[in-house]
């Protein structure tokens, strides 16, 4: 199946899912501006069960809104797409965990655990280069890149978890184990490429790095030949430093996650209004062109219409930004330790 129209499909139907509800919201509250509905519909999707929303001069639960757009959808018709997303809205739980599977489907570029397997030869390829003999210049970017990389998407998967973990479902229980078998996998992956490859490019490798990297290149190796799901004994990890089957924030009995979820969304809104101001500067900027042509170039013109077209996407956007998310896993674990 070609990867690029199996995501075209998938963010297709979150867009229309999000356009649905956007729709109940408005036929309830009619006074709704641009901004409101974008952040109102933001929060019926992705917000704890118990936050307050601020809406038609209120303030509802999320989960008190969800059940309201549910009751208002199940009223506006029956065709298949508004069937399908009434009967998930009018459980928030499953909601929220139809939400999760969209984000995972869409982050992972292809599906969740043939993304995986590709972490899987991505470590150990670079586990292969970085101790080949010579460190070049693409060897460290590519090294540095799957490093960066690990802990955005590391931040997505713990809002994955958090959005299943929500649910009394047992089928999003399920899920939220295979998410916390990845993440735990990501972390190991990532602790090897640290522990045995230099942050350095045109360096010779000597031959007692070469030898110290081979038992983690092995270990990724064989991983890649077994099913997802697979692990590594215990004690292997310990003795090669990169276990993290311990850490706090993976421990079924320990949720952050509605607190997560809440200042992630603060951030947003606080994102939103610096944003929605950049835009308004730029179209008073692309107003004044034409009375002042010698303001502009060809070149500040179009770098202007690509900001507006960059900054109109984000508006719509779902994104987890990676130092929210560890700053807050940071401070519940420090209060966890005393």
């Amino acid at each position: 199946m070609d990867t690029n129209v199996t995501n075209t499909e998938e963010t297709a139907k979150k867009e229309k899912e999000a356009d649905i509800i956007k729709r109940a919201l408005l036929s309830t509250y009619k006074d709704l501006n641009e901004k409101a509905l974008r952040r109102t519909t933001r929060e019926t999707v992705f917000a704890p069960q118990d936050r307050q929303i601020k809406i038609g001069g209120r303030k509802i639960s999320a989960s008190d809104l969800r059940y309201e757009v549910a009751d208002t959808i199940e009223k506006l018709g029956n065709s298949k797409n508004v069937s399908e997303i009434q009967e998930n809205v009018s459980h928030a739980e499953d909601l929220q965990s139809m939400l999760a599977q969209s984000m995972e489907s869409i982050n992972s570029e292809t599906s969740s655990s043939q993304e995986y397997f590709r972490w899987l030869d991505e470590t150990t390829d670079i586990l292969k280069n970085m101790n080949d003999g010579f460190v070049t210049e693409e060897d460290l970017e590519k090294r540095n890149e799957f490093l960066d990389f690990s802990h955005q998407r590391e931040a997505e998967l713990l809002v994955c978890l958090g959005l299943y973990q929500s649910s009394k479902n047992p089928e999003a229980q399920e899920k939220a184990k295979q998410i916390r078998y990845k993440l735990t996998k990501l972390r190991e992956m990532r602790s090897a490429i640290e522990n045995r490859t230099r942050n350095q490019a045109d360096k010779e490798v000597s031959r007692a790095e070469y030898e110290a990297a081979i038992p983690y290149y092995k270990l990724y190796r064989g991983l890649a030949k077994l099913p997802f799901g697979y692990d590594i004994a215990y004690q292997k990890k310990i003795q090669l430093g990169i276990n993290h089957d311990d850490d706090d924030d993976l421990d079924e009995d320990f949720n952050y996650y509605d607190n997560l979820l809440n200042v992630i969304l603060d951030g947003m809104e606080e994102e939103d209004r610096d944003y929605i101001s950049r835009e308004y500067q730029l179209a008073h900027d692309m107003a004044r062109q034409p009375e002042t042509p010698s303001h502009f170039s060809t070149n500040d013109t179009q770098e202007i219409a690509d900001k507006l077209q960059e900054l109109s996407g984000r508006k719509n956007t779902f994104r987890v930004k990676y130092d929210i998310v560890n700053a807050k896993l940071n401070e519940k674990l420090n209060e966890r330790e005393y």
